[in-house]
């Protein structure tokens, strides 16, 4: 969830709360305030968690997997990856050097290292998959990220079926 949208969700909560002090006592004038300045401040201590609170370690990645009907992963001979609002290609060094990722079907769409780019933002990243100079596959996938990590922030499962019909 991004800092605004928790941001919105707390106010909606601090305002049910009041109204709910308010009907329980029309003249809680003294308590209204009380309550509310209590809810401002829990408010604002929410909205400086993330930079309390530390990151894990971890190196996150947000990977589509490509399998055909049999769960056999498909082998891409070359994918690409459009952010669509700036309107340019991803680079393609986004392998671990220990790792294969197209041989499972894995292909990552960002990772952590956009994490700055993509921080409290929403964007849609567009990959083609080509197989024999077609394309057998393309998605839009919307991601973002917070202070730590890259984080998936669509709908649609990142593990998609491929027909070669």
């Amino acid at each position: 969830m991004l800092l605004a949208e928790k941001f919105k969700f707390i106010l909606v909560v601090m305002k049910r709360l009041v109204e709910k002090v308010v009907e329980k006592n029309p003249f809680a004038g003294v308590r209204k305030v009380v309550v509310l300045v209590l809810l401002i401040t829990f408010v604002l201590a929410s909205a400086q968690c993330d930079k309390i609170l530390p990151c894990n370690k971890s190196f996150d990645t947000i990977l589509l997997t490509l399998k055909y009907p049999d769960e056999q992963p498909v082998q891409l001979d070359s994918s690409k990856i459009l952010w669509i609002s700036k309107n340019r290609f991803l680079e393609q060094q986004r392998k671990l050097p220990e790792n294969d990722f197209s041989e499972r079907g894995w292909y990552v769409i960002v990772d952590d290292r956009m994490k700055e780019e993509l921080r409290n933002k929403r964007e849609i990243m567009r990959f083609t998959g080509y197989l024999d100079g077609k394309i057998v596959h393309q998605q839009d996938v919307q991601v973002g990220a917070n202070r730590c990590h890259v984080e998936y922030l669509g709908k649609e499962p990142l593990i998609q079926i491929v027909r070669l019909d």
